[in-house]
């Protein structure tokens, strides 16, 4: 028998994972349940690498993207102001190739016996940058293209020539993602579930059915239709129907390491060049996000409402921009996720699953996590295999966990000029799991080796916001940057890296024309 396959949700969760199993399970019966009433969260999704991946394997090409949903490319993250000092810092995706990367120059001694090949496990790039007072922006690749307003795809004539998808007449040296109205790109994705044979519902589950193994076996509507299934995909938004209401799954709550927890959204038009990143502006009490989409960015304040009212915010953002924007509504929530993400026969992705917080794209970050989870962990679905499903849950949890250390990381820094950023350190507890990052922080810098940090951020995501946030000591940077040798082992190796970085973003092409490109 065909498996019957719900997705309860529509949005860009919702459609995403309605493609995504659709591609799994290419025999099953495949229902997406959406209520025209609910509400869309969102005016711009900043999203990651993998989120091409996805698109790849259900088929949507990026071209597409971008001729039909407004989607533009990111190559980083740019953080303003969050030493309070004016000062900027990008926070860009892996760089792939040896000849551009922050640990170029680490394969040498640690006493410069430059006849011994030893990797030292340390980048001698950021060491340098550190003992000059200096971010990473001079010498991190995707900082330098963010900075030229470039993205990291180089024109090859000879493969225009053999391929008629246009993505495919660049070669990549860089990882990046993509900027997207997640309200429209829903709409794309259900514009083809007649061709992908997905089924749609109108209507808002209210109630369902559970067997004596408290699997679901059907759901109720709101106008008493029912439908039958085999496996549920909740996709429900911060009502999180099932995995609260029905399973009442275990909340962990993050709001004890992050206060952040409402939210102002709203549009800005934009004229000019379009920006190959998220910008992050520090703020009074939080921060404000800035997502170039089509012709506008989708923009929001992220902050803690125990230090100001929505009124304080609003007046804080139109001191900020010099006009009066219009804004939606706000957005309350609490940082955290739930530790079992998949009880019996349902999954919950997206909201539903739990939300950090807007910083680092962690929203659709973890949806994209979720998905790609699947297919390792299938048998979960076919079989409802108990020992599978509780490894995902376990699974996702470390995750989680890691993506909130480096979110409350980008916390540590030197801004003390209000008493939100202030009192930060004080009011907030250290995440467990980032004890032993911190601990270690204070006598050394990162090794490249070091296995502490999971697998949700590379090491050099840890060392560029350390950088940006001048986490480090001068004792700590000054001490190996004698023990190391720096000095010696890098002697004429920084220019000659400039130079390279130079080099490779001349080539590449500029994120406005690559867009015309795309659209043409």
């Amino acid at each position: 028998m065909k498996k019957r396959l719900l997705i309860v949700g529509g949005g860009t969760a919702g459609w995403l994972t309605a493609m995504f199993v659709r591609k799994m399970f290419p025999e099953a019966e495949v229902t997406v349940i959406e209520d025209k009433n609910s509400k869309v969260i969102g005016v711009g999704e900043s999203t990651v690498p993998a989120i091409l991946d996805v698109f790849n394997f259900i088929d949507i090409p990026i071209e597409e993207l971008i001729k039909n949903c407004g989607a533009t490319i990111k190559n980083s993250i740019k953080f303003t102001n969050w030493n309070g000092d004016g000062d900027s810092y990008y926070h860009g995706f892996d760089v792939p190739g040896k000849s551009i990367s922050l640990y170029n120059f680490s394969k040498a001694s640690p006493y410069s016996f430059k006849d011994i090949d030893t990797d030292c496990d340390k980048s001698f790039l950021f060491l340098n940058q550190l003992h000059k007072g200096k971010n990473l922006n001079e010498v991190d690749f995707p900082s330098k293209l963010s900075m030229d307003y470039k993205i990291p795809l180089v024109f090859d004539q000879k493969k225009k020539i053999n391929s008629n998808n246009k993505i495919e007449h660049f070669n990549q040296c860089c990882y990046y993602a993509l900027h997207f109205n997640g309200q429209i790109v829903s709409k794309y994705l259900r514009s083809f579930s007649h061709e992908r044979n997905i089924s749609i519902v109108n209507g808002l589950v209210i109630d369902c059915d559970l067997d004596q193994n408290k699997n679901i076996k059907s759901v109720l509507l709101e106008d008493n239709r029912r439908i039958d299934c085999d496996f549920i995909f909740d996709c429900t938004g911060f009502s999180r129907f099932f995995i609260d209401k029905i399973y009442k799954s275990e909340f962990k709550s993050y709001k004890k390491y992050l206060p952040i927890k409402r939210a102002i959204p709203f549009y800005l038009d934009n004229k000019k060049r379009i920006p190959p990143y998220t910008e992050a502006i520090s703020m009074k009490n939080g921060w404000m996000w800035k997502i170039p989409v089509e012709e506008r960015f989708g923009c929001g304040y992220a902050f803690d409402s125990d230090y100001c009212t929505d009124e304080e915010c609003y007046e804080e953002i139109c001191k900020f921009l010099n006009f009066e924007p219009e804004f939606k509504s706000p957005i309350s929530f609490e940082p955290g996720y739930y530790k079992k993400v998949w009880n019996n026969n349902v999954l919950s992705l997206g909201l539903s699953s739990g939300f950090i917080e807007p910083l680092e794209a962690t929203s659709i970050w973890v949806t994209v996590m979720s998905l790609t989870m699947l297919t390792k962990y299938i048998a979960g679905i076919v079989d409802l295999n108990s020992n599978i499903i509780n490894e995902y849950n376990i699974d996702f949890e470390k995750k989680t966990d890691s993506i909130l250390n480096i979110v409350y990381f980008h916390y540590l820094n030197k801004r003390k000029d209000t008493p939100f950023w202030k009192e930060f350190r004080e009011k907030n507890q250290h995440p467990e799991s980032i004890v032993e990052i911190l601990e270690t922080f204070k006598y050394r810098t990162p090794f490249k080796s070091d296995k502490m940090f999971y697998d949700s951020f590379a090491i050099e995501s840890w060392l560029i916001v350390a950088a940006g946030n001048k986490y480090f000591s001068n004792d700590v940077i000054e001490n190996e940057f004698l023990t190391y040798n720096v000095r010696e082992n890098i002697i004429n190796n920084v220019n000659h890296h400039k130079e390279n970085l130079r080099k490779v973003s001349g080539m590449c092409v500029e994120h406005d024309s690559f867009i015309k490109y795309m659209r043409g």
